[in-house]
């Protein structure tokens, strides 16, 4: 159907998202509590494995010591009340810098103290008459002619909003990973991983910094003979950990060094250097423009060094000259590293 004579895209607001079961919930609380003992016990495990402090504390835009809301907003989710994960995605503006309940740059707003009142739903949805328009528009340019494959299709969980748009739930932060997904479609890489999963019948992926996981989220579904691996920040992967495990209940995950097979893996960053093998494909999507210059030599060396198979590939995207959505980022894709 020619989508110019769609009937007008449905608001979906907090009323239309699906509620976490008491497993969920007792699922969230058993993440949760990792994460906290992963801040724990950083210091030690550091010390333990004489792990280079530079490299594997948090610096620049994730210092602890950087004026931001991080660790306050971590430490909000970390108590995994019910309450708090229902507005999980309106929570998580610190990764795209978009104000998910606002519909609007997240810049000046605290998403660690928002208060979440019994008129949310309602303000969410005069906000999203008023501006999301431009998001609907955009998606619908970035996804004309795209494979149904190569659509980012967040579920109706965890507080997501915006306008169903050809069954796909559309707000600024779903064109921002669209955008992303279309870069690896375009770039070749996409081809280049189903004959690789063709050929081998495995693919092994390595995300730096991975948001809170709709990257990977979309990954799974398009490539579900993929062995995942997101490194960050235990604080960060909290949240990557939190949107993956619930909406995807079945889907096979790991922690730690152990080993994903066809799952995901979520690694603390101060865990990278004791990786135990390659990887086919490693992507950093802006993480490390917010990293230190130090640590973005290191995990250069890492890439080069320890993780990049021959004949793998690095995949980054960088800022590039905005002339409206579809053309705002630049992806970088080499079988070799230049940060």
């Amino acid at each position: 159907m020619n989508r110019m004579l769609q009937p007008s895209p449905r608001p979906v607001l907090l009323r239309d998202n699906r509620r976490l079961c008491a497993a969920q919930l007792a699922r969230a609380k058993a993440i949760c509590d990792e994460a906290l003992e992963w801040v724990r016990d950083r210091e030690a495990y550091i010390e333990r494995h004489a792990v280079d402090r530079r490299f594997a504390l948090p610096d620049a835009n994730w210092s602890h010591d950087a004026p931001n809301e991080f660790v306050r907003l971590f430490q909000r989710v970390a108590q995994a009340d019910a309450q708090t994960l229902a507005h999980f995605r309106g929570l998580a503006q610190v990764f795209s810098g978009y104000s998910l309940y606002r519909v609007c740059n997240g810049y000046g707003f605290s998403a660690a103290t928002m208060e979440l009142s019994a008129t949310l739903d309602q303000e969410i949805a005069e906000r999203l008459a008023q501006q999301n328009r431009i998001h609907i528009e955009d998606w619908r340019r970035m996804t004309n002619g795209l494979p149904r494959r190569f659509l980012f299709t967040p579920p109706a969980l965890l507080g997501e909003v915006g306008h169903e748009v050809d069954g796909v739930i559309v707000n600024s932060d779903t064109c921002t990973y669209q955008e992303r997904i279309n870069l690896v479609y375009a770039s070749g890489l996409a081809d280049w991983l189903d004959e690789k999963l063709k050929t081998s019948g495995a693919v092994r992926v390595a995300e730096i910094g991975g948001g809170y996981g709709a990257l990977c989220h979309w990954f799974m579904q398009a490539y579900p003979g993929a062995s995942y691996t997101i490194i960050d920040l235990p604080e960060s992967l909290l949240f990557s950990r939190l949107y993956v495990s619930l909406s995807w209940p079945n889907l096979a995950t790991t922690v730690g060094l152990e080993r994903a097979h066809q799952g995901v893996r979520f690694v603390p960053n101060y865990m990278a250097e004791q990786l135990p093998e390659r990887f086919d494909l490693v992507i950093n999507t802006l993480s490390m423009s917010e990293m230190s210059d130090y640590q973005i030599r290191r995990y250069a060396d890492l890439i080069k060094r320890a993780w990049l198979k021959d004949g793998g590939f690095f995949f980054r995207t960088k800022p590039g000259q905005p002339q409206g959505r579809p053309a705002m980022r630049r992806a970088s894709v080499t079988a070799g590293v230049s940060v």
